[in-house]
C-alpha cells in the first residue's frame, strides 16, 4: 500500500518474542535433520558390521575345522582345537575374566590400548586377523581392517562343540545314532560385536558346521 502524502512510513523491527520463537522453529529443524542423520550412519554401521559378521561367520567356521582336521602324529589337532571344547557356552564372566577384555564402562578406543598378553593369533592377512584366548579356548577375536589400514570391525566369538546325530528310517520305524567327538562333532560359533561393548549390549549371531573327522 502507497504511504499517503504528509505521513511518515514506520517500520518496525521484530519483537523479542517474534524473534525467540523463530530461532525457536529453527532449533527445531536443525535438531530433527541432525536426529536423522545419526539415525542414517547408525543404521549404516550396522549394516556394515551385519554384512562383516555373515562372512566370518562362514569363513571362522571353516578355517577352524580345517585347523581341527589338520594335525600329523606329532600334533592332535582335532584334540586341541576341538574335543577340548567345551559343550556349552562360555558366559560373559569368562570373557571379562581374560586380560584385554572390556569392562562395563569402555571408553572411546578400547580396542587400541588393550593388552594382547592372552591372545596369540591363528590366522591373519591383511586385512583380517583372527586371535584365540591361551587361557580359554572357548574364546576368539576378530579384527577386521579396511584398505587404508583402519579397524572397522571388532567381534569376538564363543565356540563350542555339540553331538552329531544321524537319523535312519528302517523296518518302518526311525532310531537315533549319535556319533562320538572323536568321529564327528557340531561346531557352534556365537559372534558378537561390536567388542568395544559389553557383551550384554552387543549384537549376537549364531552359526553352526558339522565337521568329520577323516583321520
Amino acid at each position: 500500500m502507497n504511504a499517503q502524502p504528509g505521513k511518515q512510513v514506520v517500520r518496525r523491527a521484530f519483537s523479542l518474542i517474534e524473534l525467540v520463537l523463530g530461532l525457536g522453529v529453527l532449533a527445531f529443524g536443525i535438531a530433527s535433520v541432525a536426529a536423522l542423520l545419526s539415525r542414517s550412519l547408525s543404521t549404516n554401521r550396522v549394516s556394515i558390521g551385519e554384512t562383516h559378521t555373515a562372512t566370518h561367520g562362514d569363513q571362522f567356521l571353516h578355517f577352524y575345522s580345517a585347523r581341527m582336521r589338520s594335525g600329523d602324529e606329532s600334533s592332535d589337532n582335532w584334540s586341541v582345537w576341538g574335543t577340548s571344547l567345551s559343550s556349552t557356552k562360555a558366559d560373559a564372566a569368562v570373557e571379562g575374566s581374560v586380560s584385554g577384555e572390556y569392562s562395563e564402562s569402555p571408553g572411546d578406543d578400547l580396542y587400541a590400548t588393550e593388552s594382547t598378553t592372552d591372545w596369540y593369533p591363528w590366522y591373519t592377512d591383511s586385512l583380517v586377523t583372527y586371535e584365540k584366548s591361551s587361557m580359554h579356548p572357548a574364546l576368539h577375536r576378530i579384527t577386521q581392517r579396511n584398505a587404508q589400514g583402519d579397524v572397522e570391525y571388532t567381534a569376538v566369538c564363543r565356540v563350542w562343540h555339540s553331538s552329531v546325530i544321524l537319523y535312519n528310517y528302517s523296518s518302518g520305524s526311525w532310531s537315533t545314532e549319535t556319533l562320538a567327538y572323536h568321529e564327528a562333532m557340531v561346531l557352534n560359533l556365537e559372534i558378537s560385536w561390536p567388542s568395544q561393548l559389553p557383551y550384554a549390549r552387543r549384537r549376537k549371531s549364531l552359526f553352526q558346521l558339522e565337521v568329520y573327522n577323516r583321520s
